[in-house]
Formats: C-alpha cells, structure tokens, sequence
C-alpha cells in the first residue's frame, strides 16, 4: 500500500480519536453499555492507529493491531444500521463519518495483513 495512504489514515485516525472523544463527552450518561464499548474501543484504536510506528506492522504484535480494527468496524457497524433506521429519518452526517471511520480502520488493518503477506 502507498505509504501516503498509509499516513493518511494514521492523521484520520488522530482527527476520529478527537471526534470520538468529544462526542462521548457531549453525550456523556446518555449511551448505553453497547455504546460506551463502541466509544472506547475506537478511541483505543484511533489512538494506537495514529501513534503507532509503521514498523509496529512488521513486529509480532501486528496481529493484535489487526484485530483491534478489525474489532473496531464490528462495533461500528451495527451503529451505523441504526443511523439509517432512525425513526425521523436517517441521519446521513453521522453514517458518513462512521463510514469513514470503517475505510481507516480498513485501511490500517490492510496495512497490517500486507506486511504479513511479504514476508
């Protein structure tokens, strides 16, 4: 993968940790346990997407950060369903940015599974 693309998702996953962030805070004793987990394993995985290294994809631990997006998109996606079926209508702002959020993780869970692959 192109390493721009590459550190183009790790500055997105900064900007997510932020919005994730903020938008917890906002709506703070308002969410549900299931919401409370969406919110803190994203942030977890914004906050190591855009800290760690791009040797961290060629260390032991690259299954452990493939896993952890990939754990983070299963989370989101159930969200996002529930975005589009909301009952005044869909909410397409918020289904944006969760699908951005999905092709980051995608994209540096990919980064991660292509180090695996030359090896």
């Amino acid at each position: 993968m192109n390493k721009s693309i590459f550190d183009a998702a790790r500055v997105a996953c900064g900007v997510f940790a932020m919005i994730t962030a903020l938008g917890w805070l906002w709506f703070a004793g308002r969410f549900s346990a299931y919401w409370n987990m969406y919110a803190l394993v994203n942030f977890v995985a914004f906050v190591v997407g855009a800290l760690s290294p791009s040797k961290a994809y060629d260390s032991k631990y690259r299954n452990a950060y493939m896993s952890l997006y990939i754990f983070a998109i299963m989370l989101t996606l159930p969200i996002l369903y529930l975005d589009f079926n909301l009952i005044n209508g869909s909410d397409y702002p918020a289904m944006m940015i969760r699908g951005a959020e999905c092709i980051v993780l995608g994209v540096l869970a990919k980064e991660g599974k292509r180090k695996k692959q030359l090896e």
